[in-house]
């Protein structure tokens, strides 16, 4: 493997992992939003 191909592979893991980590943040967030939207249903 050259250097480059390491270095393509850091970048690609690192931009998974942060979009992974951008995705599941914004299901928790629509997930509580949801909740709260319940919560209120329920008064």
């Amino acid at each position: 493997m050259s250097i480059l191909e390491i270095i393509l592979w850091i970048v690609v893991v690192y931009l998974g992992a942060s979009l992974l980590k951008f995705l599941i943040s914004i299901a928790v967030a629509i997930y509580l939003l949801k909740k709260e939207e319940r919560k209120e249903y329920d008064k």
